[in-house]
């Protein structure tokens, strides 16, 4: 990192991580290995952010070692932010604090049913703040696959799935990307 910044006014700034990327590969190198060495070097960032040895901004494109401003925060304070009630196991999958209140599927699917008001009023904490998760209690034998290609809007859909339902969807996107904090 000190390479990076000889010469540089970005030592208040925080670094893009295409630009460390790119420095590390040019030094380190050749282009044949540039496929590979991308995917790797995301992992390596990846699991430095995750572990909080590094620090992200708003939009998960610049990282720095020290907290430069607000707007910079670890992997623990912006799952803590995106998901209030949930942390991670050991396999790295978001789960509940034994706190946290979980939806039961049955009793979610009567809810959509019901012409009750009474029942969505009882119940109106599952549509606020941010999406919820199914307690698990209930196998869902019918799930659904929503397959897509990059850039089709694959993201935006299951967000505005959440935002309707109060439900989280899950992705295929393991928490070795970034997209889960930045959604």
């Amino acid at each position: 990192m000190q390479e990076l910044r000889k010469g540089s006014d970005k030592e208040n700034e925080g670094f893009y991580f295409n630009e460390i990327r790119n420095r590390v590969h040019e030094k380190h190198y050749n282009e044949r290995h540039f496929g590979h060495f991308h995917w790797y070097f995301a992992r390596q960032i990846t699991n430095l952010f995750r572990t909080d040895a590094l620090y992200g901004n708003s939009e998960m494109v610049k990282y720095s070692t020290e907290k430069l401003t607000d707007e910079y925060s670890t992997f623990s304070e912006k799952l803590k932010e995106r998901y209030p009630g949930y942390t991670i196991d050991d396999h790295f999958a978001i789960v509940p604090l034994p706190e946290t209140r979980t939806v039961n599927f049955k009793d979610f699917i009567e809810l959509l049913k019901s012409k009750n008001l009474s029942k969505l009023k009882e119940n109106r904490w599952i549509f606020e703040g941010g999406a919820k998760f199914l307690d698990g209690t209930v196998p869902v034998k019918n799930k659904i696959c929503y397959s897509s290609h990059p850039r089709s809007g694959n993201s935006f859909m299951r967000k505005y799935f959440e935002s309707v339902t109060g439900i989280s969807t899950g992705s295929d996107i393991s928490l070795d990307g970034f997209l889960i904090l930045t959604l």
